[in-house]
């Protein structure tokens, strides 16, 4: 009997951490984006103490461009309206100057073709479609020169209070951004 209770008990350990590193493997994006929208955002929102109610640090968001990237599998043409919006704010990081900013990914022209497609395809079902179209329009057709106002929009829908965008970084200003981070 006393091994059947310590078998059941290993099993019971194994199981635990099992469900528990599968849990929150799965739920990692959505705890982020959740303590995101709780915090402020990225750039500036509270999101910038990294850490969510628990306390729990959060790892910060870097996504560099590859030559052989599979943009379906980092943007999926059923990219939730939440990922578009992070898609957006996080490459508008190295456009604009900002007091903190969380999450980066890099510019680059395949991505926004990629996400200008999705926006256009799916602007009725997004909240805010007709806006990001918009904005990856401007930006596809090379004009950055109101990044600081589309970082604001997607900062105010999160409910930023750290990291307002405050101007336009100077072109060496974003060579050194993207050198730094990319």
């Amino acid at each position: 009997m006393k091994k059947f209770i310590i078998f059941l008990s290993i099993v019971g350990v194994i199981g635990l951490i099992g469900f528990g590193g599968f849990y929150f493997g799965q739920n990692a994006l959505e705890r982020m984006a959740s303590s995101e929208e709780q915090q402020g955002s990225d750039t500036g929102d509270d999101l910038n103490n990294h850490s969510g109610e628990s306390g729990v640090q959060t790892e910060e968001l870097v996504l560099t461009a590859s030559i052989d990237e599979d943009l379906h599998d980092l943007f999926p043409k059923d990219l939730s309206e939440r990922a578009m919006q992070e898609a957006i704010h996080y490459m508008s990081h190295g456009l604009v100057e900002a007091e903190q900013k969380w999450g980066k990914i890099q510019l680059t022209e395949e991505r926004i073709e990629w996400l200008l497609d999705i926006a256009t395809v799916r602007a009725d079902e997004f909240t805010h479609g007709s806006r990001y179209e918009q904005i990856l329009l401007r930006w596809h057709e090379g004009d950055f020169s109101q990044a600081v106002e589309d970082h604001n929009f997607v900062w105010e829908l999160w409910g930023g209070t750290i990291g307002k965008a405050t101007r336009l970084l100077t072109p060496a200003e974003v060579d050194t951004y993207n050198d730094k981070h990319f």
